[in-house]
């Protein structure tokens, strides 16, 4: 079986699932998290810490367009999570609800740093 495909079947199936929800996507199957709260781990490739209509953002999988999952953080909240660059290169465990940025990527806006961290 294409490791692209089991990794959406395992995605889905953790989304699915009633009971599994607390277990973590990979930030490349995080699109079938849309709509749904999750957890999505990867490696952040880039960050924009300067606001960007709003907000920061980090780019999981890397740098925006080629990225695979964004977090998104309100410029309203952005000194609560401190310097951001420290994420770059880091394996980041990131939770809340999954959405579309441009209907095409999947994102998820943060505003507790505690939603946010570094697992390696």
């Amino acid at each position: 079986m294409n490791l692209h495909v089991l990794t959406a079947l395992t995605a889905l199936a953790l989304v699915v699932a009633p009971g599994l929800a607390a277990q973590a996507l990979p930030d490349t199957a995080a699109r079938h998290a849309v709509g749904r709260s999750a957890v999505v781990v990867g490696v952040v490739a880039q960050v924009k810490d300067r606001s960007h209509r709003g907000y920061a953002y980090l780019n999981f999988g890397g740098a925006y367009p080629q990225h695979t999952f964004s977090v998104w953080i309100p410029d309203s909240v952005g000194t609560r999570f401190g310097d951001l660059q420290r994420f770059v290169g880091k394996r980041v465990r990131a939770s809340g609800e999954v959405w579309l940025q441009n209907n095409e990527w999947p994102a998820m806006t943060i505003t507790d740093p505690k939603d946010l961290e570094i697992v390696q």
